[in-house]
């Protein structure tokens, strides 16, 4: 048996994908997959990948053209054989000798899913924290609701470990088409999860890189990651409607507050684009504006308060945003 299965979409990073392939064969396991799917890259990035192909039978490769990260995954979630899968971002990296002790604590403990600890890493930084090769963990097992109404949870995909079967099984997939491709996808798979853990071991190295999705200042590209900002809260507003009646007021107004912080977001990076009314206004016409206050408890502090008093006022907002263009 495979007992997991890591997947790396890969779309131009050759400056980073050998230091992500290589921590991977860093990590010395016995019984494990790599698939990597190559989005229709045009840099130097399919020839690494074919050449690690080429060397490591552990790595399998897949050339598509560019049809984005979610699709990317998807295909790799459907060929996957691993009893767990990982999702890694070409441009990251892990920990060296970190997954072992991490895939023996969910095995042992008989989780669905289990969180890990991560770095940020700044860009053009090697940076790897210690090795941390405890695995006989004290978990206290609790389902995914458990984990959202009473823990802070990352909103990304790498942060952990889980069952390739409760993926498949509940027919989990990435939206296609895309950009902010996690934002439900995590919650939807939270909700199935019954038992699930988190361990303080740090894992993975997560890159700030200039020019990634989210950094990306083409303005094409930023129109459509304003739309998307709105797809993904609307996207989470579905799970929380299926889900509405079977959990309690608190782990409510947690997944409630995620999915308003994307509009809530969306709205400040269309204030700084002079795109604020715009924003507003479509948010308004989708039924997601305006939005209550975010949980304090994951938005703590005055600033968040003041920026929701501003956004909650679209005329202050706009006013404010021409502003900050005009002085910028």
């Amino acid at each position: 048996m495979i007992l997991i299965s890591i997947i790396i979409p890969v779309y131009n990073v050759e400056r980073y994908l050998r230091q992500c392939l290589d921590s991977v064969l860093q990590q010395y396991l016995d019984k494990f997959e790599v698939i990597v799917v190559d989005d229709g890259s045009t840099d130097g990035s399919p020839e690494i990948c074919d050449e690690y192909a080429t060397k490591y039978p552990q790595f399998r490769v897949i050339h598509q053209t560019n049809q984005g990260l979610s699709a990317a995954r998807n295909r790799a979630m459907r060929l996957a054989n691993g009893k767990y899968l990982l999702f890694l971002d070409s441009d990251d990296y892990l920990v060296p000798e970190s997954l072992t002790p991490v895939l023996l604590a969910s095995e042992t403990n008989k989780l669905d899913m289990l969180g890990y600890g991560f770095v940020d890493v700044a860009d053009g930084s090697n940076y790897s924290p210690a090795t941390q090769t405890n695995s006989h963990m004290q978990i206290d097992a609790l389902s995914g609701l458990e984990l959202i109404t009473h823990r802070k949870y990352v909103a990304m995909v790498w942060w952990y470990v889980v069952l390739r079967d409760l993926v498949i099984e509940n027919d989990i997939q990435f939206p296609e088409g895309h950009m902010i491709e996690d934002a439900a996808f995590n919650v939807r798979l939270l909700s199935k999860v019954q038992r699930m853990g988190q361990v303080p071991n740090k894992v993975y190295c997560y890159r700030h890189r200039h020019g990634s999705i989210m950094r990306n200042r083409d303005k094409t590209h930023q129109r459509q990651l304003l739309g998307d900002y709105l797809y993904a809260s609307s996207d989470v507003g579905l799970v929380l409607k299926d889900i509405r009646g079977c959990i309690s007021e608190k782990c409510y107004n947690r997944i409630r507050s995620h999915r308003d912080s994307y509009v809530f977001f969306g709205a400040i990076r269309a204030f700084k684009l002079g795109l604020a009314n715009e924003f507003i206004s479509e948010a308004r016409s989708q039924g997601l504006y305006p939005f209550e206050r975010m949980s304090k408890t994951d938005y703590p502090g005055f600033v968040n308060s003041f920026l929701y008093w501003c956004i909650s006022r679209p005329r202050l907002w706009n006013l404010l945003s021409h502003l900050y263009r005009l002085f910028k």
